[in-house]
């Protein structure tokens, strides 16, 4: 079997026995790979005592075929991200950040960009203040490489701008935005939407990195963030446990 040497995030992991784990891991050139690491709790192993959630990291492995684990060899760390630790917002983000990536994702499908953005966002959750703006951006960046992007300037199935004030609807069987007026028979309650939150979308859209978010503190961030985690909701089917810590009930 082929050998794997990647960079990877730490999505998830799990206690196979006292002395070895099953982890998930998101690795840049790969996508997401779930395998086992015989003896990486022992002191003395080649994965430095073992898998640690929310960490970067070198990864050694052997390939299986489709639908076997992955042989886990050998992690070198990398980097911790200290910040998730000393402040439990940021903590709660990250898990849900690592959650919805395992779930959006297929295994063994590359998704360079979604591990660029979640490698920025994890690193930018050093800004308490700034949360929920990097938890919207986040989505919006993983909605975009797992082809749900919603489009911000048109409503659905028309080309028709959307408006720049008022109230819209967002329909999640269509995938869309429509106005309050064109609410009709759907297979889904549509939800109501500012245009506020939209207009905060489209900034999201722009900005490339966290960092370049003009205005985080923005009320419309947790609007922004709440829709775009009841749109993936919808996509995955998947209550995530992840949800209520960091958006609340």
């Amino acid at each position: 079997m082929p050998a794997i040497r990647e960079e990877a995030l730490c999505l998830r992991t799990w206690e196979w026995s006292e002395t070895s784990q099953t982890a998930c891991l998101f690795t840049e050139g790969r996508g997401i790979l779930k395998g086992l690491a015989k003896g990486s709790r022992r002191e003395r192993s080649p994965f430095g005592g073992g898998f640690e959630l929310l960490t970067r990291g070198e990864l050694l492995a052997i390939a299986k075929p489709a639908g076997q684990l992955t042989t886990f060899t050998a992690w070198d760390l990398i980097e911790p991200f200290r910040p998730l630790r000393s402040a439990l917002p940021a903590f709660y983000a990250g898990l849900y950040l690592a959650d919805v990536t395992m779930h959006m994702l297929s295994e063994a499908d590359p998704h360079p960009a979604a591990y660029s953005a979640l490698l920025l966002a994890l690193r930018s959750l050093n800004q308490p203040l700034h949360t929920m703006a990097i938890v919207a951006w986040f989505q919006w960046r993983l909605l975009e490489d797992a082809g749900y992007r919603p489009d911000l300037l048109h409503l659905v199935g028309t080309s028709t701008p959307t408006p720049d004030e008022g109230t819209l609807i967002f329909d999640p069987t269509r995938g869309g935005f429509l106005l309050d007026a064109q609410s009709g028979p759907s297979q889904r309650p549509p939800w109501r939407m500012r245009v506020e939150t939209l207009q905060f979308l489209r900034v999201l859209d722009s900005s490339l990195a966290p960092e370049n978010i003009p205005n985080p503190a923005d009320p419309s961030a947790n609007r922004s963030a709440r829709f775009l985690a009841a749109w993936i909701r919808e996509i995955t089917g998947v209550d995530l446990p992840t949800y209520p810590p960091l958006f609340g009930t």
